[in-house]
């Protein structure tokens, strides 16, 4: 089975992009459905497992479960798990099952929750890496949301910053570390249908 992840910087494009290569290829996308597989695997309500994601800081997860749960997260785990909790290696467990068993069954498009590196010693995985300037991406963002510039580049930073820590608690690596992709393009010097065209290509050339 083929896979690619996608790893990408927030202003990338990468919804537009991410679009357009599962039209082009058809392959099915794991970005929020991956959640959704993770949460069924833990028996819990979806924005457990957002809470965990690799937008958040630890500092703000309980207050989010709080919120989706009333007070009690135990309510939302089965009966085996209630003991323990919700805790964050039972939640990084379970989204390393659910991503190797979409890359044992079937041809995918995996969108970060440290794809990349959960399936690092795959052979037949294609990891992407979308990146550019923070100015670039700050106005590509503004101009998506539809806030003012200054706005977008403080939330393009922060998100930087948050991914790049998230990644580092569950995988002890460098978010950054251009070695741990096959291939990483620059989007600002890159339009979406070229950046689309290169991943199929290389696909057909490594007969993925």
């Amino acid at each position: 089975m083929a896979i690619i992840t996608i790893s990408r910087q927030l202003g990338t494009g990468e919804i537009e992009f991410t679009d357009k290569l599962t039209d082009t290829l058809g392959y099915p996308l794991y970005d929020d459905r991956l959640i959704q597989q993770v949460a069924a695997e833990l028996e819990v309500h979806t924005g457990v497992v957002r809470a965990y994601d690799e937008r958040l800081e630890p500092s703000a997860i309980q207050s989010v479960l709080s919120r989706i749960t009333g007070g009690n997260v135990r309510r939302q785990l089965s009966k085996r798990r209630e003991e323990g909790g919700v805790r964050p290696e039972i939640v990084r467990t379970a989204l390393r099952s659910v991503v190797r068993e979409i890359a044992r069954h079937e041809d995918a498009i995996i969108v970060g929750r440290g794809a990349s590196i959960i399936l690092s010693n795959l052979r037949r995985v294609l990891k992407l890496r979308l990146v550019a300037p923070v100015d670039f991406r700050a106005r590509e963002h503004a101009r998506t949301i539809g806030m003012n510039l200054g706005e977008a580049e403080e939330t393009v930073r922060r998100s930087d910053s948050d991914r790049g820590n998230s990644i580092r608690r569950m995988f002890n690596v460098d978010w950054n570390d251009p070695t741990l992709y096959d291939v990483v393009i620059n989007m600002a010097r890159t339009d979406r249908d070229t950046a689309v065209r290169i991943v199929s290509r290389i696909m057909e050339e490594k007969q993925l």
